[in-house]
């Protein structure tokens, strides 16, 4: 028997990262997944391996997943303590890591869109309006742009748009 210098690799999941739910969680999955192989045939012995396989790679993906998530946060947080602004450098970031596009619409790019201030209560209302996928209806059509989706969430907020004034009248 010949012995191996190389030290074993270390375990793809962290077993103290596999709480109570994803271990429930992992055998509802695997459990389902095995009743479906069975009624599709497969003899119940092959049914459970494979069954008992999925519910492990179950576990590592939702373990990967959860990691995932607490390194967004993290990020977010150390972003958070550049202050004010930090939001665009955030995003910026993170589209250029993943390599994706992401569109950012704030009050100050309202405001820079209508070239004025908006009041609070136009704010609260245009905000509420703000809804994370509403801008992919616009993006890809070859006629509208931000601008368009912008005047489209004004006007369901009910706030005058850009060729008009806070009361309403044409600039």
């Amino acid at each position: 028997m010949t012995t191996s210098s190389i030290a074993p690799a270390p375990p793809i999941t962290n077993p103290a990262q596999i709480t109570d739910e994803i271990r429930a969680a992992a055998v509802e999955h695997g459990e389902r997944h095995g009743r479906a192989l069975i009624a599709a045939g497969l003899d119940e012995d092959t049914a459970i391996g494979q069954a008992a396989d999925e519910a492990v790679e179950f576990t590592r993906r939702t373990v990967q997943i959860a990691r995932q998530c607490r390194a967004l946060v993290e990020l977010v947080d150390a972003y958070a303590s550049y202050g004010t602004g930090s939001t665009y450098r955030l995003l910026r970031d993170l589209g250029d890591h993943l390599n994706l596009s992401i569109a950012y619409v704030d009050r100050a790019t309202i405001e820079a869109h209508l070239e004025r201030t908006l009041s609070a209560g136009e704010w609260a209302a245009t905000s509420q309006q703000l809804h994370a996928f509403d801008f992919d209806d616009h993006v890809g059509d070859t006629a509208t742009f931000r601008t368009d989706w912008i005047e489209t969430v004004l006007d369901k907020a009910g706030v005058p748009g850009a060729d008009y004034t806070a009361d309403g009248e044409v600039a």
